[in-house]
C-alpha cells in the first residue's frame, strides 16, 4: 500500500491496473492505516484517504473505516465516488449511506451505489482473469445438468471475469445447446481481450440459423467500443 518515509507515507499501486478489483487489503494493510493516520495531523488525514482509495482495493467495510476520517458529509460522498472503481463488493454499497446523517448525502451514496454496480460490470477488459478463477467458474458450470443453469452461471459472473479468445471459446464449448451458446456468446464477448477474433467462434454453431444469427451478433458487437 505505501510506506512511511522520515514521516510521510510514500504510496505505490496496490490495485491491478486494467483489471478489476477482487481482493481488498489485507488485515495488516488495514493495521497500518490505522498507525498512518495516528502518526498525521488532523488536516492531513484527508488527502491521506484520498491516496489509499486511488491506489488500493477495497472493500466497503474498510471503505467505512476510512470515512471516519473525512469530516464533511459532502466530502463523505465525494470520497464514496472516487472509491467506487475499486471496491470489491460493490452490492454492499448502499450500507454506507446508513453511516451519513443527511438526507441528501444518502440519496446521493445510494445513486452513486447503482452507477457504481453498472460501471464495474461495463467496465472494459485489458487483461485476463487469474486462471485459478476461470478454472473454478469453468468447474461450476459442469457441474450443472443444464445449458440455462449454465447460462445463469455466465451472467453472474461475467461482469467479474476478463477473458483471451481460447477461453472464450473454451467457456461457449461447455454449451451443448446453439440456443443457449448464442445468448453466452452475447454476454461474453464483450469481455473478451481479443473481441476481433470472436468470429472464429462461428464454428461452434451447429444449426444454419444459429450460424446467421452468431454473424449477426458478432457484426453488431464488434462496432460496439
Amino acid at each position: 500500500m505505501c510506506e512511511l518515509k522520515e514521516g510521510n507515507p510514500v504510496f505505490f499501486n496496490n490495485a491491478p491496473a486494467g483489471a478489476i478489483c477482487r481482493t481488498a487489503m489485507p488485515p495488516d494493510f488495514m493495521a497500518y492505516v490505522r498507525y498512518l493516520m495516528n502518526n498525521q495531523q488532523p488536516n492531513n488525514r484527508q488527502r491521506l484517504v484520498s491516496e489509499i482509495i486511488k491506489n488500493n482495493c477495497l472493500s466497503v467495510q474498510q471503505l467505512m473505516y476510512l470515512l471516519t476520517y473525512v469530516e464533511l458529509e459532502t466530502e463523505k460522498v465525494k470520497t464514496i465516488r472516487e472509491a467506487c472503481p475499486h471496491i470489491v463488493n460493490k452490492e454492499d454499497l448502499p450500507q454506507l449511506a446508513s453511516e451519513l446523517k443527511y438526507q441528501s448525502a444518502k440519496d446521493a451514496v445510494l445513486e452513486i451505489a447503482v452507477s457504481c454496480k453498472k460501471d464495474g460490470a461495463l467496465l472494459g477488459c485489458r487483461t485476463p482473469s487469474p486462471p485459478d478463477v476461470l478454472a473454478e467458474w469453468w468447474e461450476k458450470m459442469q457441474s450443472v445438468n443444464t445449458d440455462s443453469k449454465r447460462l445463469e452461471l455466465v451472467k453472474q459472473q461475467a461482469p467479474t471475469v476478463c477473458l483471451t479468445y481460447n477461453q472464450l471459446r473454451n467457456t461457449l464449448r461447455i454449451f451443448e445447446l446453439d440456443a443457449e451458446r448464442l445468448d453466452a456468446a452475447a454476454v461474453l464477448i464483450p469481455r473478451c481481450i481479443e473481441k476481433s477474433r470472436a468470429g472464429e467462434l462461428l464454428d461452434l454453431f451447429v444449426m444454419p440459423t444459429y450460424r446467421k444469427e452468431y454473424q449477426a451478433l458478432y457484426k453488431k458487437l464488434l462496432q460496439t467500443p
